[in-house]
């Protein structure tokens, strides 16, 4: 809201399961992702083949320009089933997601196995004058690897559910190919950074974004980057990018950063859109990531701070769409775009069921993983999550100075509960029981113990959690008395876009 009325497919389906599925509300979810794949491209010889659109304004206008939305879906097409369990659907839809691989394989693939695009064909989508982006991010960005790597994953898992073992293995071979080609072209060892896009020409561009992030968030397994490399990306990203009220879209020590969205005399507001601005729904998957890592309290500050914003700030409980990335000259969050974003809030409801409580339903597979990361501050707290043909687990927490213990109540069902927490010691233990009708796990994090039901249980394998290679992270600090280039030259970016000198950043 306002002005955004068409049917966007890759923010509804980013939007999708922090309003949908976290709420149980899997029909609406179901409902969404069979109205989007009923419109997907269906000849062969067309480019967006297999491709579902990125707007609908009306049936006779449909758009197919982008190359993230149909990914989106697929990756929510596996959430859906994960929370719901509805093989039927499963059947159903996997001709949906066959399409969508093979058009990639006729039209996208690489030699490295990866999917190229064109420049603005990613979420930092912004063109200018409707024609040349203001953020290359072509012909291979990170994040979209993310993305492809989850709809491989998904693909395989649907042709094993439709007994196609064959097209299954291909499908995980195709993934196998493009997590060794990650690291080989995208992560530099030496100074441990990760690119934000390889060029066509197989330069790396090391422009610090925060898309990098989700290379650890969107796939469901957390095994596209290798667990230590993933915690550098953490570093790396949020250490220039998350001010306390939210996660810039380029670093300040960027030539091409933009202070300011709106209102800016200096340059058009397109030129800064991901330039600098702040979007919120970029803080789900920072908070995700940081979670990760064991990064709680840090996390919890940007979520209270995302929270005083939905209560006070703008349009009370939701959330604008951006920020600028400096505060105004009286210390205030200066809003901009819609006033009320989908993708925002539902990105700050998401985290509260998957990252802080840490339930996270897998039905295809008949477990339940729950990795809670509560902050410190918190001695009670009580949460319902649905799962499946009308179960939920019901979650009631207590602490009691080092000790925290959580009763789980659930429906005798045969699930396992895949159960983690992390020591005080940078380790994160490993558990997995069977998930009964009521049970009650008591954790000490100093001791490095779990109780099942009043008995000592061992770990079923521990694991470090890298933390003290973020040990000192904590949140950037605008520099303000900086003589920014794009604020002293009027429409600099767009006079070096147009004589083509925008380069990648190497360095």
């Amino acid at each position: 809201m306002p002005w955004f009325k068409d049917c966007w497919g890759r923010d509804s389906f980013i939007a999708l399961p922090g309003i949908t599925l976290t709420n149980g509300d899997f029909e609406d979810a179901k409902d969404i992702i069979t109205n989007f794949a009923s419109m997907q491209k269906k000849e062969k010889g067309d480019v967006n083949y297999g491709r579902i659109p990125n707007r609908v304004s009306s049936a006779t206008n449909i758009i197919y320009n982008t190359t993230d939305g149909t990914p989106w879906m697929v990756r929510e097409i596996g959430e859906y089933l994960r929370y719901s369990g509805d093989r039927h659907f499963a059947a159903a839809v996997y001709p949906v997601v066959k399409a969508y691989i093979e058009g990639v394989e006729t039209h996208y693939l690489d030699e490295h196995g990866l999917m190229t695009h064109r420049h603005p064909d990613t979420w930092m989508d912004a063109k200018l004058q409707g024609q040349i982006p203001w953020s290359a991010r072509g012909n291979r960005a990170n994040d979209i690897q993310a993305l492809w790597f989850t709809s491989l994953k998904v693909a395989a898992e649907l042709a094993q559910l439709a007994g196609e073992e064959t097209e299954s293995a291909r499908y995980a071979a195709m993934a196998d190919k493009v997590q060794v080609s990650m690291t080989q072209l995208f992560w530099n060892a030496d100074t441990q950074c990760m690119a934000d896009r390889v060029d066509e020409n197989g330069t790396p561009d090391y422009r610090i974004r925060p898309n990098q992030l989700m290379l650890m968030t969107v796939p469901f397994n957390r095994e596209l980057v290798a667990p230590e490399t993933g915690a550098h990306v953490v570093k790396n990203a949020l250490s220039e990018l998350m001010f306390p009220w939210g996660v810039c879209s380029l670093t300040q020590s960027d030539p091409w950063f933009h202070p300011y969205h709106n209102n800016c005399d200096a340059y058009h507001k397109d030129a800064a859109y991901h330039n600098g601005t702040i979007w919120g729904w970029n803080a789900g998957f920072s908070v995700s990531a940081m979670l990760q890592y064991g990064k709680t309290e840090l996390a919890y500050q940007l979520t209270k701070n995302l929270a005083d914003q939905i209560l006070t700030l703008g349009h009370r409980g939701t959330m604008s769409e951006n920020l600028d990335a400096f505060l105004d000259t009286s210390g205030e969050r200066v809003t901009t775009g819609t006033y009320a974003q989908a993708w925002s809030v539902s990105e700050f409801h998401r985290n509260g069921y998957q990252d802080y409580l840490g339930v996270r339903p897998d039905m295809l597979q008949g477990r339940i993983e729950f990795y809670p990361h509560f902050p410190a501050c918190w001695e009670h707290a009580t949460a319902h999550v649905p799962f499946g043909q009308g179960d939920k687990l019901a979650v009631d927490y207590r602490k009691s100075g080092e000790v925290c213990q959580y009763l789980l109540t659930a429906k005798e069902n045969g699930l396992t509960l895949e159960f983690g927490f992390d020591t005080n010691d940078g380790h994160r233990q490993y558990y997995s029981l069977p998930l009964k009708h009521q049970q009650t796990l008591t954790v000490s994090a100093v001791e490095k113990t779990l109780y099942l039901d009043g008995n000592l249980v061992a770990p079923n394998r521990v694991e470090s959690n890298f933390v003290d290679i973020l040990s000192d992270l904590t949140f950037a600090s605008p520099v303000t008395d900086k003589a920014y280039p794009v604020l002293e030259n009027h429409s600099l970016l767009e006079r070096e876009i147009r004589a083509a000198n925008y380069r990648v950043n190497e360095d």
